[in-house]
């Protein structure tokens, strides 16, 4: 077992898990086909090629114990995703 490309997976998916969860409700549907539809096919054909679905399943179990483990520590005391809160500074308006 690669238990290199099984840390590289895990992380890529708690990487994805957290930017669904972390993005606008309204946003979220389009983050869903941009982001983990490609991230999953190009996953299942690498691991497809290489033949390594034991360190596919170690990596989606590894991902999700890391989401949950963050969700518990950490997600559930921030604010729910809300519009842009980006400021452009001016002269106007230096904050």
């Amino acid at each position: 077992m690669n238990w290199e490309s099984s840390l590289i997976l895990a992380a890529l998916m708690f990487v994805v898990a957290l930017a669904v969860v972390r993005t606008e409700p309204r946003t979220r549907r389009w983050i869903l086909i941009v982001l983990p539809l490609p991230t999953a096919i190009l996953v299942y054909r690498w691991v497809r090629y290489k033949a390594t679905w034991l360190e596919l399943g170690v990596a989606f179990a590894a991902g999700a114990l890391g989401y949950l483990v963050w969700w518990f520590l950490l997600g559930r005391r921030l604010p729910p995703p809300r519009g842009s809160t980006t400021r452009v500074w001016t002269k106007e308006d230096p904050f």
